[in-house]
Protein backbone atom coordinates (compact mmCIF):
# COMPACT_ATOMS: atom_id res chain seq x y z
CA UNK A 1 0.00 0.00 0.00
CA UNK A 2 1.14 3.37 -0.63
CA UNK A 3 1.81 5.94 1.82
CA UNK A 4 0.00 9.16 2.02
CA UNK A 5 2.00 12.13 1.87
CA UNK A 6 1.47 16.01 2.25
CA UNK A 7 1.67 18.13 -0.94
CA UNK A 8 5.15 19.55 0.26
CA UNK A 9 6.05 15.88 -0.33
CA UNK A 10 4.37 15.37 -3.40
CA UNK A 11 6.23 18.28 -4.87
CA UNK A 12 9.72 17.19 -3.23
CA UNK A 13 9.06 13.97 -5.16
CA UNK A 14 9.89 15.31 -8.60
CA UNK A 15 6.78 14.53 -10.14
CA UNK A 16 5.79 18.16 -10.90
CA UNK A 17 8.43 19.02 -12.86
CA UNK A 18 5.98 21.66 -15.14
CA UNK A 19 6.21 23.37 -12.05
CA UNK A 20 9.57 24.95 -13.35
CA UNK A 21 9.16 28.49 -14.94
CA UNK A 22 11.20 27.14 -17.85
CA UNK A 23 13.62 24.08 -18.99
CA UNK A 24 16.77 26.31 -17.21
CA UNK A 25 15.00 26.92 -14.59
CA UNK A 26 17.16 27.32 -11.15
CA UNK A 27 14.62 29.21 -8.72
CA UNK A 28 15.20 26.57 -5.19
CA UNK A 29 12.59 24.08 -5.11
CA UNK A 30 11.57 25.74 -2.05
CA UNK A 31 10.35 29.06 -3.09
CA UNK A 32 8.75 27.33 -6.23
CA UNK A 33 6.55 24.89 -4.37
CA UNK A 34 5.58 28.18 -1.52
CA UNK A 35 4.91 30.41 -4.55
CA UNK A 36 2.43 27.32 -6.58
CA UNK A 37 0.45 26.29 -3.02
CA UNK A 38 0.34 29.77 -2.38
CA UNK A 39 -1.36 30.82 -6.29
CA UNK A 40 -2.71 27.97 -7.23
CA UNK A 41 -4.34 25.96 -4.03
CA UNK A 42 -6.77 27.82 -1.44
CA UNK A 43 -5.04 26.63 2.00
CA UNK A 44 -8.43 23.83 2.18
CA UNK A 45 -6.72 22.15 -0.27
CA UNK A 46 -3.83 20.97 1.46
CA UNK A 47 -4.08 21.56 5.06
CA UNK A 48 -6.79 21.85 7.96
CA UNK A 49 -7.05 23.78 11.01
CA UNK A 50 -6.51 21.37 14.42
CA UNK A 51 -6.63 22.25 17.79
CA UNK A 52 -3.59 21.05 20.03
CA UNK A 53 -3.63 21.95 23.45
CA UNK A 54 -6.77 24.32 23.14
CA UNK A 55 -4.32 26.47 20.51
CA UNK A 56 -5.37 26.21 17.13
CA UNK A 57 -2.42 24.99 14.41
CA UNK A 58 -2.66 24.50 10.72
CA UNK A 59 -1.81 20.74 9.93
CA UNK A 60 -0.83 19.59 6.42
CA UNK A 61 -3.43 17.29 4.26
CA UNK A 62 -2.29 13.36 3.95
CA UNK A 63 -3.06 12.18 0.93
CA UNK A 64 -1.85 9.63 -2.06
CA UNK A 65 0.21 10.56 -5.12
CA UNK A 66 -2.49 9.66 -7.21
CA UNK A 67 -5.35 12.06 -5.74
CA UNK A 68 -2.35 14.83 -5.16
CA UNK A 69 -2.27 14.32 -8.88
CA UNK A 70 -5.89 15.09 -9.14
CA UNK A 71 -5.33 18.45 -7.21
CA UNK A 72 -2.02 20.08 -8.51
CA UNK A 73 -0.41 17.26 -10.72
CA UNK A 74 -0.71 16.83 -14.24
CA UNK A 75 -4.17 16.02 -14.35
CA UNK A 76 -5.08 19.16 -13.02
CA UNK A 77 -2.75 20.69 -15.63
CA UNK A 78 -4.48 18.54 -18.53
CA UNK A 79 -7.82 20.05 -16.46
CA UNK A 80 -7.05 23.53 -16.89
CA UNK A 81 -5.33 23.24 -20.64
CA UNK A 82 -8.49 21.99 -21.60
CA UNK A 83 -10.74 24.70 -19.93
CA UNK A 84 -8.75 27.59 -21.40
CA UNK A 85 -9.27 25.61 -24.44
CA UNK A 86 -12.59 25.51 -24.24
CA UNK A 87 -12.93 28.99 -23.06
CA UNK A 88 -10.70 30.08 -26.49
CA UNK A 89 -13.52 27.77 -28.71
CA UNK A 90 -15.94 29.58 -27.62
CA UNK A 91 -14.35 32.62 -28.36
CA UNK A 92 -13.89 31.66 -31.53
CA UNK A 93 -17.23 30.26 -32.09
CA UNK A 94 -18.93 33.89 -31.44
CA UNK A 95 -16.87 35.79 -33.40
CA UNK A 96 -17.32 33.30 -36.69
CA UNK A 97 -21.32 33.78 -35.90
CA UNK A 98 -20.85 37.35 -35.64
CA UNK A 99 -18.92 37.44 -38.61
CA UNK A 100 -21.38 35.82 -40.55
CA UNK A 101 -23.96 37.53 -39.45
CA UNK A 102 -22.16 40.88 -40.28
CA UNK A 103 -21.66 38.74 -43.99
CA UNK A 104 -25.56 38.15 -43.88
CA UNK A 105 -26.94 41.66 -43.18
CA UNK A 106 -24.43 42.71 -45.65
CA UNK A 107 -25.49 41.11 -48.46
CA UNK A 108 -29.32 41.92 -47.93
Amino acid sequence: MKPAITILDYLWSGRKSWLKHHEECDCPFEKLSAEYIEQALKVEDWAEVVVVNDMPTLQMIRMYADDWNEICGPKAEARQLQEALDAYMEQVTQIMALQATKERQSSE
